[in-house]
């Protein structure tokens, strides 16, 4: 089932009470717990977590939901969804309760829908949208013809079925042709008529981009001097990155029937008509793979929201870099963590983890795994592979400079093998995909978590060696992961998650949604969402941080939202579909 976003004046009035709360680090009143009515394990987790750390025993919700690491979209939306809004509503919950715990027995995935109405419909208007656009790519072509006086045959040369490579190519042979013919005129009334037809269908077809990058080359190739061509120059370049703009905060939307159309107005004024149906054919791409899953708790972190889309993922209004002096619309999210390893056993050991170290502090040493795909001083493009491995090389950087704890760092392809991480408290590296690499000797309460794209697609299949579920068979008192293929810029990123972590001012679950960019997709939170395991003893020295890393733990909290069309000051929350390989 799809859900369209909505958001009526009853979460306006959840969003006021939650913002009372946000300034003070997660106390037990604000944590509810949800588990299985039907498992006398699960109740038995929850009771257990609820007395050890003062969770009110009237905040448990006791699920009518079957036993199961998955869970159907249609039963999600139909049936546990609506079951669990109603008790925070009958409860008096919204507002007081910050954060959500799922423990033993509740679902860890949703799957994806089988059928999707808002899938279907968006796939058939881009379809109906690319034949359009083909179309009137052959009328400038036609057009063009006249010009070029060559017969390109151009209503049969391309059609709806055209490949993005076989309408360029029709394309760039017409204004050649043209191009050609018009350096044949002389000067007069049909030259310049000639001219006008294929600066229209230049614009129409390539945008106002190609024109900018045409006088960028004027201006480079000597008519600098010429001060009305550098004025239009500068005036169209500043157009292009206003373009530009205005779709990047757009794509950090859910594709929708009410987004796509607005994407493609202004791609087509940036990037002409090819543009737009390159843009087309990707989104095609994407919704083809019909990523409507979710984790669980991912899609829980939404449960205030009275309706939204389920294709992709929504933005974390959580995560620090939302700028609250821009805020019109309010979207109240929850904080969400999961009590629940491979056994019981260890399911209470986690807990009981957290609870001992926060006394003394964590101690032992950090292990940092990049892969050498970059240097410190880069600046690769957000969300890449370079990007995530310079974040570890930055990570390395601010804890060595701004704490005591040893950092152990492995930049080369290999991973760290077998004994060669004694006393770990602290980890994250990257890329053993669901093949856990037992390198380590972790101390209790130790943190970690490793990058890769399915390392919480399960946590209780005794066969599988995923990373999440094997680092807490082996010890780890907290970590994160994806249920499904998350793509790389979903992960937080190491440097901001550890900065967090090591202030000793946040729990577990606020470093974690401080720095988690996207809800209702795959990643979740494994760990007691109270857990601070440098609250006695900081380990972070504040003197001498950066501007950003300072923003970053002392900045305002990112609780409310802000709107699709608010211009908000927001750094880039990346969606470059970049696999986590």
């Amino acid at each position: 089932m799809c859900r369209r976003i909505f958001i009526p004046n009853i979460v306006l009035l959840f969003s006021s009470l939650f913002a009372s709360a946000v300034q003070a680090e997660l106390t037990p009143e604000e944590v509810a717990i949800i588990c299985v009515q039907g498992s006398r394990e699960s109740r038995a987790v929850a009771s257990y977590y609820a007395k050890v750390r003062n969770v009110p025993t009237d905040q448990i919700l006791q699920l009518n939901v079957k036993p199961g690491e998955d869970l159907s979209q249609e039963e999600w939306a139909n049936t546990v969804r609506p079951a669990i809004r109603r008790w925070l509503a009958e409860e008096d919950l919204h507002g007081k309760v910050r954060c959500l715990v799922t423990v033993w027995d509740v679902p860890l995935r949703i799957r994806k829908a089988e059928e999707d109405p808002e899938l279907s419909q968006l796939t058939r208007y881009l379809a109906d949208e690319r034949i359009l656009r083909v179309a009137r790519i052959r009328e400038a072509i036609s057009s063009l013809n006249q010009v070029g006086g060559v017969n390109l045959d151009a209503d049969s040369s391309i059609g709806p079925d055209s490949t993005i490579d076989e309408v360029k190519s029709a394309l760039d042979k017409a204004l050649s042709a043209a191009q050609g013919t018009i350096l044949q005129i002389e000067n007069g009334p049909e030259k310049q008529a000639a001219q006008q037809i294929l600066q229209r269908a230049y614009v129409t077809c390539l945008g106002l981009n190609m024109m900018a990058q045409s006088l960028a080359r004027q201006v480079g190739a000597g008519d600098a001097a010429n001060p009305q061509v550098r004025a239009q120059f500068e005036s169209l370049r500043g157009r292009v990155q206003g373009l530009r703009e205005g779709r990047a905060a757009l794509a950090r939307t859910q594709p929708s029937l009410n987004r796509d159309p607005q994407i493609l107005g202004l791609l087509e004024l940036s990037d002409g008509l090819l543009g737009s149906l390159v843009w087309i054919d990707e989104q095609k791409k994407t919704l083809d793979k019909n990523e409507t899953y979710a984790s669980f708790d991912s899609e829980l972190a939404l449960i205030a929201w009275e309706d939204y889309s389920n294709i992709r993922w929504q933005p974390n209004y959580l995560n620090y870099r939302f700028d609250l002096s821009k805020i019109r619309t309010y979207k109240p999210t929850y904080m969400v963590a999961r009590l629940e390893a491979p056994t019981l056993k260890l399911t209470r050991k986690i807990i009981d983890d957290a609870i001992a170290t926060e006394k003394e502090g964590l101690k032992g040493k950090v292990y940092l795994d990049a892969r050498g795909l970059a240097v410190l001083e880069d600046t690769p493009a957000a969300g890449s592979y370079e990007d995530y491995d310079r974040a570890l090389l930055l990570t390395a950087d601010l804890i060595r400079k701004h704490t005591d704890l040893e950092v152990v760092m492995n930049n080369e392809q290999s991973l760290f093998q077998e004994g060669e991480c004694p006393d770990a408290a602290l980890y994250c590296g990257w890329y053993s995909l669901a093949k856990y690499v037992d390198a380590f000797d972790w101390v209790p309460g130790s943190v970690a978590f490793h990058m890769a794209s399915s390392e919480a697609a399960t946590l209780r299949n005794p066969e599988s060696q995923v990373w999440c579920k094997r680092m807490l068979e082996d010890g780890v008192a907290a970590t994160l992961g994806p249920a499904y293929e998350p793509y790389i810029m979903a992960f937080p990123r190491p440097n901001e998650f550890f900065a967090l972590l090591l202030s000793g001012k946040y729990t577990l679950a606020e470093c974690y949604f401080r720095c988690n960019p996207y809800n209702s997709w795959t990643m979740l939170l494994v760990g007691d969402p109270l857990y601070s395991p440098f609250r006695a003893a900081p380990a972070l020295k504040m003197d001498g941080l950066d501007a950003a890393t300072r923003r970053l733990i002392d900045g305002p909290p990112g609780l409310i939202s802000i709107s699709a069309d608010d211009n908000a000051s927001v750094d880039d929350l990346s969606t470059q579909d970049q696999p986590t390989e």
